[in-house]
């Protein structure tokens, strides 16, 4: 299957694309979180793509290199510590409601409109760390803090205020 329409401004949230070919010149601000990519290629690798383009968080590549030859950017950058801890502190920070206590559910796509001028690859980095410390559970698109990411929140940032 040959993907060639225009994606704007879409999330893909634990999708699966299996033998597709994906031209990287169609996607504007597309984030593809928890998706699966089985024998995919892509086309058109040389367009020059700036940091809005394409963002994947949480994916798998059945394919070596399928994701770097995709992506924007390279995937690993390190973020400096404080750069990390700031957004440790607001992606949790969300998932609470006005009281600073009682947990709330968010969709994944809409961290993508709450993070807008920031950088939005670094965002999904320290949240995907969040997720894999077990401190945020994804399902689908929803997600949701756990308690020992509140316990973690509490501890470290609490202090602050």
């Amino acid at each position: 299957m040959l993907l060639q329409n225009a994606f704007k401004e879409t999330s893909f949230v634990d999708s699966i694309f299996e033998k597709c070919i994906l031209d990287r010149s169609v996607f504007q601000n597309v984030t593809f979180t928890g998706c699966r990519f089985v024998d995919c290629k892509v086309i058109n690798t040389e367009v020059i793509l700036d940091s809005t383009m394409i963002h994947c968080f949480g994916c798998e590549d059945f394919k070596s290199g399928f994701l770097n030859s995709f992506v924007s950017k390279p995937l690993c950058e390190a973020i400096p510590e404080s750069e990390q801890n700031n957004l440790e502190k607001e992606i949790l920070g969300k998932y609470f409601k006005v009281d600073g206590r009682t947990p709330k559910m968010r969709y994944i796509s809409s961290l993508r409109k709450d993070f807008e001028g920031r950088n939005i690859d670094e965002v999904f980095d320290v949240f995907e760390r969040l997720r894999k410390c077990g401190y945020i559970v994804v399902s689908g698109n929803n997600s949701h803090i756990r308690q020992e990411g509140m316990t973690y929140y509490h501890k470290k940032f609490n202090n602050e205020r």
